[in-house]
Formats: C-alpha cells, structure tokens, sequence
C-alpha cells in the first residue's frame, strides 16, 4: 500500500512539474502526448541525494548489485549507530545489534545467508573467485568456495582470548561485471574492550583483470607523457 501512494504521489507531482515546466517524458502514441507513467517511473528511479541514509543504501544496492535490501538486513535489532554510505562507486553498511552478544557462530551464520543470496543474483549462477584471487578468467570464474574461507578463519585463541577476524570476501557476476562483496565483523568500545556488535557490507566493482594485466595496462597508459602533462595541469589549476 505504501508503494502504491507514493507512486500517486510522484505521478501527480510529475503531471504538476510537467504542466509548470513544459518538460518530461512523451507517450510512445502518434497523439505526442505525455506518458504519465514513465514519468513517474523516471522520478522513482532517481538517486537519492543524501548518500548517507538507509534509501541511499536500498537504491544502490538494487541498482548497482541487484540486491534487495531485505534480502542482506540482520536478523536483529539494529541501534542508532548503524550507518550507511552508498552511491555509484559502491555501498558500505555497518550493521550494529542494539542489544546482547554478537558471537562468531552468528556471523558465520549471517555470511552464509548473504552468500547464499549473491550467488542467486549472480548471473554466473554461482559466486565466484574473481581476479582478486585469480590470473586468468577461467580460474576466476570458479565458484568460491566458502566451506574452505569459514575453515581458513574458524576463530583461534591466545592466552584464553579469541581471536576472529571474521572478514571474508568473493565475487558474484552483475551486469557482465565483476562485483565484490566484503563481508566482516562490526564492533563497538565497551568498558575499553573491542566487543563485536554485528556486521559490515561492502559493495564495488570488482578486478576486471589480474592484477599483471591491470600492472601492463596502467604502464601502456600512463606514460612519462601523460603523467607529465597531468602534473602541469595539477600545477595550473591549484
């Protein structure tokens, strides 16, 4: 229901900016008369303008990864100190639970979830390596194998205290791209201590080519030349 409103909402405000502006969308009919419908749906699918809100983080995840956002929300109660940051470069989220403990076995547990769902919106069909990980495409097109980076960092202990970093990170296929997503472990300062609170998100576009590829491209690139012409222009414009 409330999508419903809000798509009235912007579908009047759209016929009102139009009849004030003379400016939008025209109806694919031989009339030339305006389609109020894309018009609306033009507006909806603006950016917000705020990258430092949950909308901000809904629209990027969706435009950019094909992601909704419930899909990747906790399971718990989040407190006013969860933040977001999201636009065309990436989207970042710090998950923080409002209250009680936030263990290992939980974050393992949320890591397979969003795991699972980057996998169904990859159009790999599968998570993959990536070049982060890889030299040539077909090794980086091999499915991620989380059983093995959850055994890699199981939890350790040293004189009593557990050691976790809990970061862990692979690719999924968006749009005939290499996206990245970085899942790790959100704390919070209690009494002094480091005490884990939740979990992280981080989005982006992802290696497109190993590491010596983009070595050799950004040598072909930026020659003495270039890097020259750059630097007076720097000097020019300070």
């Amino acid at each position: 229901m409330k999508k419903v409103i809000i798509a009235a909402a912007l579908l009047a405000a759209s016929l009102i900016l139009v009849s004030c502006f003379g400016k939008g969308k025209k109806a694919k009919g031989e009339d030339g008369k305006l389609d109020a419908v894309e018009v609306a749906k033009d507006l909806m699918d603006k950016a917000p303008e705020d990258s430092r809100t949950k909308e901000a983080a809904i629209y990027w995840l969706k435009k950019s990864n094909g992601i909704d956002f419930k899909d990747i929300a906790p399971t718990f109660e989040i407190d006013e100190s969860t933040t977001y940051y999201a636009d065309a470069s990436g989207v970042k989220i710090y998950f923080r639970k409002k209250d009680g403990d936030y263990t290992a076995a939980d974050h393992v547990a949320d890591v397979r979830r969003i795991y699972a769902v980057t996998a169904a919106v990859s159009e790999a069909g599968k998570n993959v390596v990536g070049f982060g990980n890889a030299k040539t495409k077909e090794e980086a097109m091999k499915e991620a194998d989380l059983e093995k980076m959850i055994e890699n960092g199981k939890p350790t202990s040293l004189f009593g205290i557990e050691l976790y970093i809990g970061m862990y990170n692979w690719d999924f296929i968006k749009d005939d791209e290499f996206r990245t997503c970085s899942v790790g472990v959100v704390t919070r300062k209690v009494d002094g201590d480091d005490v884990k609170c939740g979990y992280s998100l981080d989005f982006y576009k992802g290696m497109q080519m190993s590491w010596e590829d983009t070595e050799k491209l950004l040598n072909e690139t930026l020659t003495d030349e270039v890097m020259e012409k750059a630097v007076k222009e720097y000097n020019k414009n300070k």
